[in-house]
């Protein structure tokens, strides 16, 4: 269990509750956020075939293409080369439909359409937002990555949170940074 206070003053009332915290952190994700941060959580994943497949499977798809090519000038056009060339456009478009597969997985994530505000501890993080208030101990989290957009934060291997930069401060993102490095510990 997380460590709370009382909070009192101006906008505190007598019975709320907050976090006694180390840090505070009021973010938004927008669908560019998202977009950013699944890109950099795919560069890093633990799991090859992630951060890989971007990459290998269209360029499968373009030596599917070259292959088909060649079998056509050489052998003529047969009927099985349509599977073939079904196939070779998938790959080759694997990058435009895992896009649009992110696109609908941001549409769906309500919780991530409002203002939402980050808690630290030296116990844990609180996340709270439309529909979100979620505590969570340091030792659920496994590891943290960071770019110039976004910090991201795992779970597991396939979950995590993002955590956009743009509406912080130099200093929040160099202190939210140090943080995550005492408390997650993986860069």
């Amino acid at each position: 269990m997380l460590p709370f206070r009382k909070k009192r003053g101006k906008e505190g009332t007598p019975g709320s509750f907050t976090m006694a915290g180390l840090m505070h952190v009021d973010y938004q994700v927008s669908e560019k956020d998202f977009l950013q941060a699944q890109d950099l959580a795919m560069k890093k994943s633990p799991l090859w075939l992630m951060r890989w497949a971007r990459l290998l499977f269209p360029l499968a798809g373009a030596a599917a293409v070259v292959f088909l090519a060649v079998a056509i000038v050489r052998d003529g056009f047969k009927i099985n080369i349509i599977w073939g060339a079904l196939i070779a456009f998938w790959l080759v478009s694997t990058p435009l439909w895992l896009r649009g597969t992110q696109k609908r997985l941001y549409a769906k994530a309500r919780h991530f359409h409002g203002p939402m505000s980050l808690d630290t501890d030296d116990y844990g993080m609180r996340v709270t937002g439309d529909g979100v208030d979620s505590r969570m101990a340091w030792s659920h989290f496994a590891n943290f990555y960071e770019d110039e957009h976004s910090f991201v934060i795992y779970q597991s291997s396939a979950i995590f949170h993002p955590i956009p930069k743009r509406m912080m401060s130099a200093e929040q993102v160099a202190e939210l940074r140090e943080c995550f490095k005492k408390n997650i510990g993986k860069v």
